[in-house]
């Protein structure tokens, strides 16, 4: 209690109207409370109230600022924590003791993410409070509203679709504390916010948490096999398409290869040999119309989304 009265006493040098907003409170509880109930007419409650100088809004913005990040923090080892616990239970866990204790743990983690997630939701509505009348817009390019989805682990933000190529990661991943304007060391984090590729070297010093450079290399080798895998399509296609080239001719030349007096019997084989070299040729010619474009629409696709050398 002496601390928030000597709050109060310091409170009232720099913002005077906070006595007139403490009476009246005062007046409207004549009950007994708690500590916990004692408002500290923080610059965000006063707004609109109450005078409140610049300054002090601009302190309580950067505080905020900072809440948030710290509670993003906390929410991502709280992730990390219940992941490595449920890969610890489902590999080495067995016996209702065990598993018992296990549950406990992460029923003490699951509080301590939904405490972590609340304690950002209240900064973040801080913030976007504050932001207009202190004109500050560029935190909103690396803090972000949060919703319920958004609060999973790395390896569980996946598309229920099959394919390695579905996984995405949560926005609360990529929040590395850096702002949004930079391509070089010496200027600040464009790239990793919205999905530009930057140097390797560079893109590992500023992932702070080793677990997303896990990640990231996970998906640089996702990357990487899929670009495997086209290459790998495009040599098919052309071997396909030589293939089927080869057999026709092959068929051609197999006309009038088999000899006998049976002019019916000779008329069938030949025209057998023209029917199957006509078949692969007609095949051949729907593959090609077939994947005329393919080449050019990976050149679109390239021109849009650039993957790591």
């Amino acid at each position: 209690m002496r601390r928030i009265e000597a709050w109060q006493q310091i409170q009232v040098l720099f913002m005077p109207g906070v006595s007139t907003l403490r009476n009246e409170w005062s007046e409207l509880t004549n009950r007994p409370h708690s500590l916990e109930d004692v408002p500290l007419f923080l610059p965000l409650q006063i707004t609109g109230k109450a005078a409140c100088p610049h300054a002090l809004k601009m302190v309580e913005f950067r505080l905020r600022e900072g809440q948030a990040h710290d509670s993003l923090n906390d929410l991502r080892q709280g992730l990390q924590s219940r992941t490595y616990i449920l890969k610890f239970k489902d590999r080495f866990l067995c016996g209702q003791g065990a598993n018992t204790r296990a549950r406990n743990c992460l029923k003490t983690l699951d509080v301590k993410i939904n405490t972590a997630a609340t304690r950002y939701r209240v900064a973040y509505h801080a913030l976007c409070t504050l932001s207009p009348f202190l004109g500050q817009v560029g935190w909103k390019a690396e803090l972000h509203l949060l919703a319920d989805e958004d609060v999973c682990g790395l390896t569980n933000g996946y598309d229920l679709r099959p394919g390695e190529g579905r996984h995405w990661v949560s926005w609360i991943w990529r929040v590395c504390g850096y702002s949004e304007q930079a391509t070089t060391e010496n200027e600040s984090d464009d790239g990793f916010q919205e999905g530009e590729v930057l140097p390797t070297s560079f893109l590992m010093l500023i992932l702070p948490v080793p677990a997303i450079r896990v990640e990231w290399c996970k998906a640089r080798a996702r990357a990487h096999r899929w670009q495997e895998e086209v290459k790998l399509l495009f040599e098919e296609m052309q071997r396909t398409l030589l293939f089927l080239e080869w057999h026709a001719k092959w068929w051609t030349e197999r006309i009038g290869a088999i000899a006998t007096t049976d002019e019916a019997l000779s008329e069938g084989y030949r025209a057998y040999a023209e029917r199957q070299a006509a078949l692969r040729g007609q095949i051949g010619g729907s593959f090609a119309h077939m994947w005329r474009n393919t080449q050019h629409l990976l050149d679109v696709a390239n021109a849009d989304v650039s993957l790591p050398p």
